[in-house]
C-alpha cells in the first residue's frame, strides 16, 4: 500500500481582500499510486475563502483552469477542513487561494495530500 504523502504549500499566507494568492508549483511526475489529493486548510480572518487547482504541462510555463474544472470549494469561512478533489492530468499544479470579495484572510495555511 503507498504511504500518503504531505507538503506544505502556504504557511501563514495573508489575502487582502479580493485579493488572491498563488502556491509554489506542486511537482506530480514523482507521484505513483492511487492518484488521490486532498487539501487540509487552516484560515483564519472573516473573508470567504476560495480554492482552485491550476495545471501547467511544462516546467515554469503558463498555469491554467483546466476546462471543465471544478473549484475545489468556495465560500469557506474562518477554520480548517480537508477537502478531496481530483484534478486531470498534468505533470505541475498550483494552488490558487482567493478572498471573495467579503474582508481580508489574517492566515491561511494549507497541505496538500496525495496518494
Amino acid at each position: 500500500m503507498e504511504r500518503i504523502q504531505t507538503i506544505k504549500l502556504f504557511d501563514a499566507e495573508a489575502i487582502l481582500k479580493n485579493g488572491n494568492s498563488l502556491s509554489a508549483p506542486f511537482d506530480r511526475r514523482d507521484v505513483t499510486g492511487l492518484g488521490l489529493f486532498s487539501v487540509h486548510y487552516i484560515f483564519a480572518g472573516t473573508g470567504q475563502l476560495k480554492l482552485e487547482y491550476l495545471l501547467c504541462s511544462t516546467s515554469g510555463g503558463t498555469y491554467l483552469e483546466p476546462g471543465g474544472a471544478s473549484y475545489i470549494a468556495q465560500g469557506l469561512s474562518a477554520g480548517s477542513d480537508i477537502i478531496t478533489f481530483a484534478p486531470e492530468l498534468a505533470p505541475f499544479l498550483k494552488i490558487k487561494a482567493t478572498e471573495e470579495n467579503v474582508n481580508p484572510v489574517t492566515s491561511l495555511t494549507l497541505w496538500i495530500n496525495y496518494q
